[in-house]
């Protein structure tokens, strides 16, 4: 996905300007962002074990991070790849909040999230439907 699409399909207020790639042992990540290290939405790309149950993966990590305080929604997603949910989390680090906003997908044995994050306060919108695009638009690329 071009920065140009990115910014098309979340309508940030500051506009991507670069892609910034991670790559680890494990996976890698496009971060598409309008200064270093603030992104408008991120995609990570992992190995996924083909057939796994990506809802039970997900409710074991999310009660841990429960137990530390999150507040997390899960809502499964249909007609994204194999398996889908839409994830939000809310939670404080340094006395600042945090809005994270997941769409979270597995095509085979690729495990593919779609994410952004917000400081301080919450989007004024959902951001399932910026991400399902975002999502669907990489997948169609693979």
């Amino acid at each position: 996905m071009t920065v140009a699409e990115a910014n098309t399909i979340m309508q940030p207020a500051t506009a991507a300007t670069t892609i910034r790639v991670d790559t680890g042992s494990r996976g890698g990540s496009c971060n598409y962002e309008y200064s270093a290290f603030h992104a408008i939405v991120s995609v990570l790309f992992r190995l996924y074990v083909a057939g796994v149950s990506l809802d039970a993966i997900a409710t074991q990590a999310l009660a841990q991070a429960q137990q530390n305080g999150a507040t997390i929604t899960k809502t499964t997603v249909t007609g994204i790849g194999d398996q889908a949910l839409y994830i939000t989390a809310s939670y404080t680090v340094a006395s600042t909040n945090v809005y994270a906003y997941y769409l979270d997908t597995t095509v085979g044995s690729l495990y593919v999230s779609c994410w952004n994050t917000f400081l301080g306060a919450p989007p004024a919108t959902s951001q399932q439907p910026a991400l399902t695009p975002v999502c669907t638009q990489v997948l169609s690329r693979l």
